[in-house]
């Protein structure tokens, strides 16, 4: 498997990249032509790249690019801009009804859930320990006054202290060693403190499978149905699959499939404040909460399962935030810009996963300095 320390340090790099900058790359590509996405009756409105202020060169080459492999197995690429779907593509045999697995870019759907289940009075805020949501696995292996006082806020930003760490080869909690596990909670929460909890977050993907089983166990719901009845149902999601990671079963866990133009509207909701088509969907308190800094993790600040990559957009220093998953998921959401992008692409486990990275810095950002 690509390790993922390094997938993650070329994150880093790629972030860094000058986002105000706005030179083409010289190679030229094939000859695409840019036409306005379809109008469907999904709830996206659609409008042209030229009507809301993006330069048409960079799209077309950002294209071109990716149509002649300069990108590698990219899958979908889709921009919305002032809240209308401007730009729509598909690429190497995919299209708009093709559901895509986010991968950990579902972690960011774990978070939206959390939110919605505190302001439902379900949870009672970031501050409610965990172990006593499991009372089946008490008492814990490795148990001091330390791991009973983790709380869904440490799970929300990876600093459980748990030695739990995907990113470690070595680490007993990392996922590959977890997915093995019939009872993957009983033997993560059976691991042992190598931190204390707030104190060095680490990568752990078992305290998203955590929070999952915390929301089906406070609203009394299965996850996806709360997910259905809270999340996709109001933005019209009509075509997903949700697998769910519950006890004694062996699949990936807790990871969302969905076509591109629904991955954009979720990016949509926390572009404006947790509202879509004038409706709460996510409490805005916890949109903002969730797109703050909270720790560094992988050189990056992170949020509440959101990732935030710092630049200079217009001469103002701001934030790209996003949800990214493994092979080349995104969805990023630039309040600067007002602008969200998607993207799939099937690179797992390979340094081109972060393409999308590149693709957004060199190209997509770009394509806003310069107004028609």
């Amino acid at each position: 498997m690509w390790n993922q320390c390094k997938l993650f340090i070329l994150l880093v790099l790629m972030s860094a990249l000058c986002i105000s900058c706005h030179q083409l790359f010289d190679k030229p590509g094939v000859n695409y032509q840019y036409s306005i996405p379809d109008s469907l009756n999904d709830g996206l409105e659609v409008s042209s790249i030229e009507k809301e202020g993006l330069k048409k060169e960079y799209i077309v080459q950002m294209t071109n690019q990716i149509i002649t492999d300069e990108y590698k197995n990219i899958h979908s690429v889709v921009v919305v801009k002032n809240n209308k779907l401007v730009y729509e593509n598909y690429f190497n045999g995919y299209d708009r009804e093709i559901l895509h697995n986010l991968y950990s870019a579902s972690k960011s759907f774990t978070s939206a859930l959390v939110g919605i289940a505190i302001d439902n009075g379900f949870i009672p805020d970031t501050n409610a320990k965990v172990l006593p949501y499991f009372p089946e696995y008490t008492p814990v292996e490795n148990n001091n006054s330390e791991k009973q006082g983790i709380t869904i806020r440490h799970l929300l930003t990876m600093s459980s202290g748990l030695a739990c760490d995907d990113w470690n080869e070595s680490s007993p909690g990392r996922e590959n060693n977890l997915y093995k596990q019939k009872d993957i909670l009983k033997y993560l929460w059976n691991l042992p403190l190598i931190t204390s909890p707030g104190s060095n977050p680490s990568y752990c993907s078992g305290g998203a499978i955590t929070l999952s089983n915390i929301i089906s166990k406070s609203t009394g719901q299965n996850y996806t149905d709360f997910a259905k009845a809270t999340i996709l149902d109001p933005l019209g999601i009509t075509k997903y699959d949700w697998n769910y990671r519950e006890k004694n079963r062996h699949d990936r866990p807790d990871q969302i499939y969905l076509r591109p133009r629904d991955m954009a509207k979720f990016g949509m909701v926390y572009l404006n404040g947790g509202k879509w088509k004038n409706r709460q969907i996510i409490p805005k308190l916890w949109v903002d909460a969730s797109l703050q800094p909270k720790v560094k993790l992988g050189g990056l600040d992170y949020g509440f399962l959101w990732w935030m990559h710092p630049g200079t957009i217009n001469g103002k220093q701001t934030y790209v935030y996003n949800a990214s998953g493994n092979g080349g998921q995104f969805i990023f959401v630039i309040p600067e810009l007002n602008m969200v992008v998607a993207m799939t692409g099937g690179n797992l486990d390979s340094s081109y996963t972060n393409q999308g990275l590149s693709i957004l810095f060199n190209y997509i950002i770009p394509a806003n300095i310069y107004k028609p």
